[in-house]
């Protein structure tokens, strides 16, 4: 029996030795084929093939395969299909045609073709511009439309004579040639404008400096100056006056200030008053400096928004310095000023307020005070912010053994309390050391890794007894220590836990894991039907090619995890009635590719209908 494929077969451009065609004797014998199918007539000795289009099988390049023209003085003539050269026969400058359709292109040698007189052609349309032969008649058509000389000079002619009427938007363009000729015959010079004189029409030059001798001036007044040629002209006057007469007279021109005001005051006066001042002082010029006298260590400032800057020369003489006696006051500036402003007594105050102040030791036990005063700083003292205090004896803080301080410890006020009203909360407590923390005490520790050393059975610790190197692993930061259990390797012990993989169960109890090999959900091989309502099943069928995608990590086949590279695949007939020959279970082939990581593709020649097969697949990993 024949291996049935089910797809086109790629021979790489590989030579097929010993091809036999399929042998029919008839066409019927065939059966009904496929666009491109061959198959061998016996009986007639022939290649044929399928012609989609008529739906029948031809013969493929026989001998007795010809075209046949008929008509003309050749009468009819036949030619081999095999051959394809053939000659036409007709009477002189004659080609003769029949049927709407038909074409017929000649192709001559490169010296052309020589057409006797009275050759005709059809007249093509009014603006074809190709590569046809041109009539007589298409030709006039073309030029018809085009004015002569003489047409466009009797189309403006409008006085009999030669005259053309230009109409507006019309241009008159000339070449590097052509010239404007006066009724005199002359052409002009470089310069020169032809202009109308009213009754001719000739060439002239306008006037410039160099071509004319005299100019005349004329003023506000009624009188013209002629003004020779280089001439200078000098305007004078109290501003610009009319111009009065004369052949070559001198004009100057003056220009008076019209801001009369020369006794202006460019710089002002300003004024001081008050106990022993000078008096107004006049600034006459921009360095001038004024003078401030007054009383020995005496500024009068009179008004709310005056304000007066002394500045004193550099040194500690009395005469160069400020003292002031007595007791002068000034501003308190914000708290928190921190500039050349004056500080007052009151600003010093707020700034030391809340500083530390030692005070004396204190029996951390009794509460008395080292001071030699016998007062009880829990139960006598009044205590403000700042107060410092170092314990010389042992003792609970206010007898809260929660709160056990050593001598050396310190305790520090943060709130103000009269005598008597001070409680553990008004104090904040500096311990300058801590005892070692035990089991069962809180205290200063550290935390480490035994060696394996020098442990008990059964436990394991790093091989050198360092922070890291064993199941623990131990680091700080800014003093807090980091713990974290190792993971189990290979070839290192650590913490593990086990989940179930493919076709494994785990179970647990009390901490230990039972496993067990889950055949149920395990299965080595699996047969899927290829029908796109499967959800493990995608089909496609486009130009021709049916394709379907198979996904060998779906729950319905074998599971998450598993890849297409793992996955053997064999196509079988399901439906025995899709060729002839088939049978339920036949193996047939198809092309099979592993697009993706998780997808088998078997590609079908055809529109191959679901259902038609099925796939057996063997997991080998």
């Amino acid at each position: 029996m024949a291996i049935n494929f089910l797809q086109q077969v790629d021979f790489n451009k590989i030579q097929m030795a010993g091809v036999t065609i399929e042998n029919y004797a008839t066409d019927a014998l065939a059966g009904t084929g496929v666009s491109g199918e061959l198959y061998w007539n016996t009986t007639q000795e022939e290649l044929r093939g399928w012609d989609g289009a008529a739906g029948a099988w031809v013969a493929v390049g026989s001998d007795t395969d010809v075209l046949t023209f008929a008509g003309g003085a050749g009468g009819n003539q036949t030619v081999q299909l095999k051959n394809q050269t053939f000659s036409v026969a007709g009477t002189n400058d004659q080609i003769v045609t029949t049927g709407s359709a038909q074409t017929i292109t000649l192709s001559f040698p490169t010296g052309g073709i020589t057409l006797p007189n009275g050759s005709v052609a059809t007249t093509q349309t009014a603006g074809d511009n190709s590569t046809k032969v041109a009539t007589t008649a298409f030709v006039a058509a073309a030029v018809g439309g085009q004015d002569t000389l003489a047409e466009v000079l009797a189309i403006g002619n409008t006085t009999g004579g030669t005259d053309i009427a230009v109409s507006a938007g019309d241009d008159i363009t000339f070449t590097a040639t052509s010239a404007i000729v006066d009724p005199g015959g002359s052409k002009g010079t470089s310069g020169q404008y032809l202009v109308s004189t009213g009754s001719t029409i000739d060439w002239i030059t306008l006037p410039t400096l160099d071509n004319y001798d005299k100019w005349k001036l004329t003023g506000t007044g009624s009188g013209e100056l002629e003004v020779i040629s280089g001439a200078d002209i000098t305007i004078s006057g109290d501003g610009v006056t009319a111009i009065t007469g004369g052949s070559n007279q001198a004009l100057t021109l003056a220009l008076a200030n019209t801001d009369k005001g020369s006794a202006q005051t460019f710089f002002k006066t300003f004024n001081m008053s008050g106990t022993n001042s000078s008096g107004n002082i006049a600034a006459d010029a921009n360095n001038d400096t004024g003078i401030l006298a007054g009383t020995a260590n005496q500024i009068n400032i009179v008004g709310g928004t005056k304000t007066a800057t002394w500045s004193l020369a550099g040194g500690t003489t009395t005469a160069t310095r400020l003292n002031l006696t007595g007791t002068p006051t000034a501003p308190t500036p914000a708290s928190g000023d921190d500039s050349t402003r004056i500080a007052t007594t009151a600003f010093v105050q707020a700034a030391v307020t809340g500083l530390l102040e030692f005070k004396s030791g204190f029996n951390a036990n009794t509460g008395i005070i080292a001071d030699g005063t016998g007062d009880d700083l829990y139960t006598d003292r009044a205590i403000s912010v700042g107060d410092y205090y170092v314990v010389t004896v042992a003792g609970n803080f206010f007898g809260n053994a929660a709160t056990p301080l050593t001598p050396g410890d310190s305790v520090i006020v943060q709130a103000d309390a009269a005598a008597g009203s001070a409680n553990e909360a008004d104090f904040i407590v500096v311990q300058s050391d801590t005892d070692l923390a035990t089991y069962s005490t809180v205290g200063i520790g550290n935390v480490n890794v035994e060696s394996d050393t020098g442990i008990a059975a059964g436990y394991h610790g790093s091989s050198g007894g360092g922070a890291t190197g064993g199941v623990l692993n131990i680091s700080y930061t800014s003093g807090t220590a980091d713990i974290a259990l190792r993971g189990s390797t290979a070839t290192a012990l650590g913490i593990v836990s086990i989940v179930e993989g493919d076709g494994i169960d785990v179970t647990y109890s009390n901490g230990a894991a039972t496993i067990a090999q889950d055949m149920a959900n395990n299965p080595a091989t699996k047969l899927v039907d290829l029908n796109s309502a499967l959800s493990a099943v995608t089909r496609t069928f486009a130009n021709g090619i049916t394709t379907y995608d198979l996904e060998v990590d779906n729950s319905s086949v074998f599971g998450t995890g598993v890849l297409s590279a793992n996955v053997l695949a064999e196509v079988q007939v399901k439906d025995a009635s899709i060729f002839t020959g088939a049978s339920v279970g036949m193996t047939v082939y198809a092309e099979v590719t592993r697009t993706v990581s998780d997808k088998i593709r078997f590609t079908f020649a055809g529109n191959s209908a679901n259902d038609s097969y099925k796939v057996w697949l063997t997991r080998m990993a």
